[in-house]
């Protein structure tokens, strides 16, 4: 059996990382928190996925799209993920170290460009981030924006109801890393990667249901990016 036989599914990858990182079935369950029996069913492939496959690839120090995929990319390497938040209104103070960004619940863009249109739903929430983590990731608290993932392309990474934080200074694509793009008005979170003569390739996490799209330099044109996620939140 070659390499590429062997990275051919998510069991077979999850099998050779584990043997790489000498770990046993029960040892990675209980480094993340599962059942012995929830490991052996990726390992047999009865499952396909899990809600705790990025403490899997963290667990395993392999890249969590590859173990996904098989594919040799890193998508979401600069986002950082800090688990659950709260919310705050306009009326909670501030600690000395913090700085506030915009949490959008519903959100509504205007076609062809622009980040949030006049209709676009503002409740006064707001995610509190340290100024330190921000500025390890070279966002501008003033630049940056929160707002709910829906659907399930980009599952299981980003389950529907997740939250990403926007980088709306970082609209240069860098390939296979996550964006915030306005396509036609609709909200999307993809991977994006740029296609000669100014085409674009755009990818999602659940290739099952939601095959990679190719569109031409003029189809592009439909598409604006609107920042790249620098920062995502799931509740398990």
């Amino acid at each position: 059996m070659d390499n590429n036989d062997i990275q051919s599914t998510l069991a077979s990858r999850l099998s050779s990382s584990m043997k790489n990182a000498g770990m046993t079935q029960q040892e990675l369950a209980q480094a993340v928190g599962v059942s012995q029996n929830a490991i052996q069913k990726l390992v047999n492939g009865k499952s396909k996925s899990s809600r705790k496959i990025i403490e899997i690839a963290k667990v395993l120090k392999v890249d969590l799209d590859w173990l996904l995929t098989g594919k040799h990319e890193k998508p979401e390497s600069n986002a950082e993920i800090l688990g659950s938040f709260d919310t705050w209104d306009r009326n909670t103070p501030l600690g000395d170290d913090e700085v506030e960004v915009p949490f959008y619940m519903n959100v509504e863009l205007s076609a062809g460009s622009g980040f949030l249109c006049d209709a676009a739903e503002r409740t006064g929430l707001k995610l509190r981030f340290a100024r330190s983590t921000l500025r390890r990731y070279n966002v501008q608290p003033e630049l940056a924006a929160c707002v709910k993932v829906t659907g399930n392309s980009m599952e299981p990474v980003l389950p529907s109801g997740a939250s990403v934080g926007i980088n709306k200074a970082d609209v240069n694509i860098d390939d296979g890393k996550m964006y915030a793009i306005n396509h036609s008005g609709e909200l999307r979170i993809k991977i994006l990667y740029k296609l000669p003569g100014g085409g674009l390739r755009i990818r999602s996490f659940n290739v099952d249901e939601h095959p990679e799209e190719i569109y031409s330099a003029e189809e592009a044109k439909e598409i604006v990016v609107l920042g790249k996620i620098f920062w995502y939140s799931v509740l398990m």
